[in-house]
């Protein structure tokens, strides 16, 4: 079944193989938001201590290669696939990969929701029902403790 626009989302859950520097975190959130542009892909990643859930939205074949990248990458184990379907929009519509830190203080910074105009937009997609919002939320709720 393809979305009324040919939108897709995969979300995905997995664990760093080893603690990652902020050196590293920024290298690869410039090197990944730069790829995802040319291929017009969005979405979000949230890193919980170790623990990140990553959502991708666009093209479904784009889509299905960035999780193949995934896959291959050596940087992360126990790669568990939430969702792969059609998405009615993009639930974060400018931004090729927002990030968000959980219960870690220095990451902080690297937040992509500090305004509470960015924290208001992250609530609206949080409580628009569909299965990629309910994941996102569910993962927030339960590493935010």
């Amino acid at each position: 079944m393809e979305s009324d626009y040919g939108l897709w989302s995969i979300v995905l859950l997995s664990t760093t193989m080893k603690d990652i520097t902020l050196e590293q975190i920024e290298k690869d959130l410039y090197r990944r938001r730069e790829i995802r542009k040319k291929n017009g892909i969005t979405g979000i990643v949230i890193n919980a201590r170790g623990n990140i859930l990553l959502s991708a939205e666009g093209k479904k074949e784009h889509v299905k290669l960035q999780y193949d990248e995934i896959k291959k990458y050596q940087g992360h184990h126990s790669i568990i696939k939430l969702y792969f379907g059609p998405i009615p929009f993009r639930f974060f519509e400018e931004d090729p990969l927002a990030f968000k830190s959980l219960g870690v203080e220095e990451h902080k910074f690297l937040d992509s929701f500090k305004s509470e105009e960015q924290k208001e937009y992250l609530q609206e997609v949080l409580n628009i029902e569909h299965p990629v919002s309910r994941i996102i939320n569910d993962f927030i709720k339960n590493n935010s403790k």
